[in-house]
């Protein structure tokens, strides 16, 4: 498995709650650009990527509480990273980067 090398200066977070929210993440044309993601909320986050318009609900990709960062690969038109909560309001970080090989 490939290193993470985070993009220094380019973390950026959502404001994450029952209504879907989103953040730019893209920060260069690297196929599979991974994002790191990082719950600091107490309850479930789920996360959708996707273009400027991607919104995310309960039914999307589940990053759990108090748990390790989780690296999510964009795809190659992936710009945006979405997130939604069941309810509760929390921050979820978002820290994009490349994979050292």
């Amino acid at each position: 498995m490939a290193d993470f090398l985070p993009h220094k200066g380019a973390t950026t977070s959502i404001s994450a709650s029952g209504t879907s929210a989103n953040a730019k993440v893209r920060t260069n044309a690297e196929p599979n650009q991974p994002v790191r993601v990082m719950n600091a909320g107490t309850s479930f986050v789920f996360i959708a990527t996707g273009s400027a318009g991607v919104t995310a609900s309960t039914l999307d990709i589940p990053i759990p509480p108090s748990q390790p960062a989780e690296i999510v690969p964009l795809t190659q038109s992936d710009t945006h990273i979405a997130a939604a909560t069941a309810g509760a309001s929390l921050t979820l970080y978002l820290t994009p980067g490349s994979f050292i090989r």
